[in-house]
């Protein structure tokens, strides 16, 4: 028996590390969530990192064309950010820009910067609200001809990254802060049962509906180069 003393001792030392390394994992993602959400302002890819952390790599789909019926056949659109959480697809914009906020029911919202010399600066920048509409209709189209044996519900919404920015009007619908943002989509998960195995049933069940419609968008969307390539020869064939 004295032979199995250094096996169960280095049984034990293993056990100990794998539990070392997922202790500080989490701690390390804990950190990085941290230090994303106090950032003064996120870009898209930062965007794109916070949701990986909160929801998972798997439930993201991220920067792919995806195609659209026209007059002139089928063309490609791009869609950056998707969040696919069981049957609820949250179609996701970001908006990095700082300062007042003027004209957001209109195509472009006009954005009034305060310079360092104390100088205004007025740039333009397109809708993310009414864009992430037009890419939500797109992949409702989609799920819609793919008929899948269960109801999706696609959701747009515009993520407001920057702290120091104002909307001229804060009821605008469809907007939202980060954090504000964040709650919301956890808000869409399933409650958790107080019976463990129901909640497991729960958790297998959205695993699989969430694969079932990434399964679509693998199928259907492209990357940049073959979107843009079969743009092109659409265009050379109506010439």
């Amino acid at each position: 028996m004295e032979y199995l003393t250094p096996i169960f001792m280095c049984i034990v030392f293993l056990c100990g590390c794998a539990l070392l390394c997922t202790v500080s994992l989490y701690i390390s993602d804990r950190l990085t969530v941290r230090s994303l959400r106090r950032s003064p302002v996120l870009d898209r890819d930062s965007v794109a990192a916070l949701l990986s952390l909160e929801f998972g790599t798997g439930n993201l789909y991220l920067s792919r064309w995806f195609p659209v019926r026209s007059p002139r056949g089928t063309l490609y659109t791009e869609i950056p950010l998707i969040l696919v959480l069981g049957r609820k697809v949250f179609v996701c914009t970001v908006c990095p820009a700082s300062g007042i906020i003027y004209n957001t029911e209109e195509e472009t919202w006009r954005i009034s910067l305060a310079m360092q010399n104390g100088t205004k600066k007025t740039i333009a920048v397109k809708n993310p609200v009414k864009a992430a509409e037009q890419q939500a209709d797109v992949i409702r189209a989609l799920l819609e001809t793919a008929n899948l044996p269960f109801p999706v519900s696609v959701e747009p919404l515009a993520i407001l990254t920057a702290k120091q920015h104002k909307l001229d009007d804060p009821e605008q619908q469809g907007i939202g802060i980060l954090p504000e943002a964040l709650q919301y989509i956890h808000a869409s998960f399933p409650k958790k049962h107080t019976d463990k195995k129901k909640t497991k049933q729960v958790r297998r069940a959205l695993k699989q509906d969430t694969e079932s419609i990434l399964r679509i968008f693998r199928r259907y969307s492209l990357s940049r180069a073959k979107a843009i390539a079969k743009i092109n020869a659409l265009r050379q064939n109506k010439k």
